[in-house]
C-alpha cells in the first residue's frame, strides 16, 4: 500500500472543488475514497 497516493487525491480534490467543479471532484473523492476501503480491507 502506497501511502502517498491518499495525499495527492486529496491535493487533486481540492483543487477540482476550489475550481468549481463540484460535482467531478465529489465523484472523485468517492472513488478514491472507495479505492482506499479497499486497500485498507485487503491487507
Amino acid at each position: 500500500m502506497d501511502c502517498s497516493i491518499i495525499p495527492a487525491e486529496v491535493i487533486a480534490g481540492v483543487n477540482a472543488n476550489m475550481a468549481g467543479n463540484s460535482l467531478p471532484s465529489i465523484l472523485v473523492v468517492l472513488f478514491s475514497s472507495m479505492r482506499i476501503l479497499l486497500m485498507h480491507t485487503s491487507i
